[in-house]
């Protein structure tokens, strides 16, 4: 009840859109992830009576390896997915990538529907706590971006935004929560290899430790 009163300074109400997707998020882009009792009345209207949290503590920064780095140093940034099971640190590595790019001449966009990837110090156009729908429909018109970075792929809405934005010139780099056999399944497939690498991390113990690049045109794994 105390973590929830802090995060939230007193005002359920004022988060309920984000409670509703099961998790809060602190002004630092902590995010807790919630258990409790959900109300319906035809559609999800709020959770109650929280039984339990999930802190997700961030990683500190990681050193991005030279394989990503050679990737990135491309003329045109590539389509890059990051693959992995949850807790392998596909959020950090993505966080890393904003870092590193931020100093090229590329105007960025980034979809942070969680709040987890914000920061002040990245030059870089940041659309918040909005659903995917939104922000790729009105940033792509209103803010013209050479690349776009996001979180969490998920539905086929998110995956026929991805190709319509790939195929429209605009770079993607974007993690999805899988594990490597998913490059094995015929119905993701297709939408796999609209993107130029495809990265698979490694293990829980060190936060975006890369297992193998897999590189979709020349179907090559660079270990």
């Amino acid at each position: 009840k105390t973590i929830i009163e802090n995060v939230t300074e007193g005002s359920l109400y004022a988060h309920n859109d984000r409670i509703k997707n099961g998790y809060l998020i602190t002004k630092d882009g902590l995010r807790i992830g919630i258990a409790g009792e959900c109300v319906y009345d035809n559609t999800l209207l709020t959770i109650k009576n929280i039984t339990s949290l999930l802190i997700r503590f961030p990683c500190t920064k990681i050193l991005l390896d030279k394989k990503i780095k050679d990737l990135l140093n491309s003329c045109k940034l590539p389509n890059i997915l990051i693959i992995s099971p949850t807790g392998f640190g596909k959020t950090t590595l993505i966080k890393a990538i904003i870092n590193y790019i931020n100093s090229f001449n590329q105007d960025i966009l980034v979809i942070d529907e969680r709040g987890e990837l914000f920061s002040q110090t990245i030059n870089a156009d940041f659309i918040r706590f909005s659903s995917k729908t939104y922000a790729f429909s009105k940033g792509i018109r209103s803010l013209s971006p050479s690349v776009i970075i996001t979180d969490e792929l998920i539905s086929e809405e998110d995956f026929d935004f991805i190709s319509k934005t790939i195929n429209s010139g605009i770079s993607i780099i974007a993690s999805m929560h899988a594990n490597e056999e998913v490059l094995n399944n015929k119905d993701k497939l297709l939408f796999i290899n609209l993107f130029d690498y495809i990265i698979i991390l490694n293990n829980q113990e060190i936060a975006g430790e890369i297992k193998y690049i897999y590189d979709t045109h020349n179907r090559l794994k660079i270990e």
